[in-house]
């Protein structure tokens, strides 16, 4: 809501006229009590000088030195008595913030204030209001809780102190948990449109950050997928020689069959673990050594992600899952410790 549309009472005009009779009271207060104090004051001068006879006009000079001569401890009193004054009067303008004198005005849709503040991610109350007293949003009192995020055609009462320091905490406190503190659905959609476009800039920056990000990807798939061309030309080329000695061993005698079962089986291990080593070698952080488990570990994964593989084991097994065996996980540990790699603190597990 424009808040032009609001006349000078349902801005506030009688609590503010209230505010200045508060202050004009106290100020009035405290300027009858220094006065008094003075008159009594120069009063007791003019005693003392009286009975010293310097009254008469032939004395005046020695009068005037007499009073610039008084006690000045009588000052410090003054300054008490308005320190005490303004405090008192600043007590009692707080408490009159307690009231709100001003007259209603129909919202024609207002938003529940706590609701509002958690949408745009402002929680606690201290920085509702803080928010609240830095973008100068006007902050109403509905006559009846707002039920739900919004409410239609509800009669408010502009909280006038709701940008000033002065205000009661507690007014903040009491209506926001009595759900009839409240926005201007208008004013507050503009601070949303306001905050959007201040973090549009940051949003952008975000942005290029991010397309930097995903070139870098790109360049590290395309890395990935030579990679991956090159490895599988290795696999072809390491299936070719196995398959030859494959054809080698079916010439060797019957006690031989049992080695080339097992050799079949390593062939497809092989196949498995050569590009998890290669990725490995690769990719290892500095100083990265890998213990037996980790091996174990990405050669599983590996063995999970070829279903090429585990078909072709289970036509061999009659089971697609296998571990490969000590001799060829020592050959693989042979390889990542000339490459400086391997660590021994781990225990390879048995197979099972």
């Amino acid at each position: 809501m424009d808040r032009k549309k609001l006349n000078v009472f349902q801005r506030g005009a009688a609590q503010h006229l209230l505010t200045l009779l508060v202050y004009f009271v106290c100020l009035g207060g405290v300027a009858l009590i220094v006065d008094a104090f003075e008159k009594r004051r120069f009063a007791a001068i003019a005693e003392q000088a009286a009975a010293q006879n310097i009254i008469p006009a032939s004395t005046l000079e020695r009068f005037t030195s007499f009073i610039g001569n008084a006690d000045s401890s009588v000052i410090f009193m003054v300054f008490l008595l308005t320190v005490i004054g303004t405090g008192i009067g600043y007590f009692l303008i707080k408490l009159s913030t307690k009231l709100n004198l001003v007259w209603p005005v129909t919202l024609s849709q207002a938003v529940e204030f706590a609701s509002a503040m958690r949408k745009i991610g402002i929680i606690e109350p201290g920085e509702q209001i803080a928010f609240v007293r830095k973008h100068k949003l006007p902050v109403f009192i509905a006559a009846s809780p707002i039920l739900g995020e919004e409410q239609a055609e509800i009669s408010a009462k502009l909280y006038i102190y709701a940008h000033k320091p002065i205000a009661a905490q507690d007014i903040f406190e009491r209506n926001i948990g009595k759900r009839t503190l409240c926005l201007d659905a208008e004013d507050y959609s503009r601070i949303v449109a306001d905050g959007v476009k201040r973090f549009s800039l940051e949003e952008s920056a975000a942005l290029v950050e991010k397309e930097e990000e995903l070139r870098s990807l790109k360049v590290t798939l395309a890395s990935l997928a030579e990679d991956k061309s090159r490895l599988e030309t290795e696999r072809t080329d390491f299936e070719t020689s196995v398959q030859e000695l494959k054809n080698k061993v079916q010439t060797q005698p019957a006690q031989e069959e049992s080695r080339v079962e097992r050799l079949r089986i390593e062939r497809l291990q092989w196949a498995a673990f050569i590009p998890v080593m290669d990725r490995l070698m690769r990719d290892a952080p500095e100083g990265k050594k890998f213990t037996t488990r980790e091996l174990e570990e990405a050669f599983a994964a590996e063995w999970a992600a070829r279903p090429d593989l585990r078909e072709r084991m289970s036509q061999l097994t009659g089971s697609e899952e296998t571990k490969p065996s000590e001799t060829l996980l020592s050959a693989v540990k042979a390889e990542f410790k000339d490459a400086g790699l391997f660590s021994s603190g781990g225990r390879p597990r048995k197979n099972t």
